[in-house]
């Protein structure tokens, strides 16, 4: 069962929290909601990207931002800047590796394959299916203390490659 909570602050703001907690659990995490009063993050930008990338999404708050990318001929890739802890859900072995000389964790998780054989009279007909590899690579930048995650179908070396080149916008008009 799903239970939902709605309010609205004094400033005017209107909150909805849904979950499968109870009334008072929802009460106590409605009652801790509080504003953030953090400087917004500075806008960053891909300036590599996998041929045929596109942006199929874009959410940002003040700490965080994740953007959905797709790409022709791959699962595509998101890419995450926060200034909150990030984690890549990843399981496996984790490789130490570097950033643009700064220490980077990767990981790389290889989905279960299927082989599916069909046979006809003589002759016998197979296809793979759900081979494909999920990379992650995780970096703090040491400067701005913003930590950064790739993560999608892509290896080790793109993904490093990308993160080596995450620059921030210029958002001055003409420029």
């Amino acid at each position: 069962m799903t239970n939902d909570l709605v309010w609205e602050n004094k400033q005017g703001n209107l909150f909805w929290l849904s979950g499968s907690l109870d009334q008072a659990t929802m009460e106590k995490i409605a009652g801790s909601v509080a504003e953030v009063k953090s400087e917004p993050l500075p806008e960053y930008a891909l300036t590599i990207l996998p041929a045929g990338a596109s942006l199929f999404s874009r959410g940002a708050l003040p700490e965080v931002v994740k953007e959905q990318w797709s790409v022709e001929g791959s699962g595509g890739f998101s890419w995450t800047y926060s200034t909150l802890p990030l984690h890549t859900g990843g399981t496996g072995a984790v490789e130490t590796v570097k950033v643009n000389g700064s220490e980077a964790r990767f990981w790389q998780e290889k989905t279960q394959v299927l082989t599916v054989v069909a046979k006809t009279g003589d002759s016998e007909t197979s296809a793979t299916l759900g081979d494909s590899t999920r990379s992650s690579l995780l970096w703090p930048d040491p400067e701005t203390k913003i930590n950064f995650l790739l993560q999608g179908n892509l290896d080790r070396d793109v993904l490093i490659f990308m993160a080596e080149h995450v620059g921030v916008k210029n958002t001055e008009a003409g420029k």
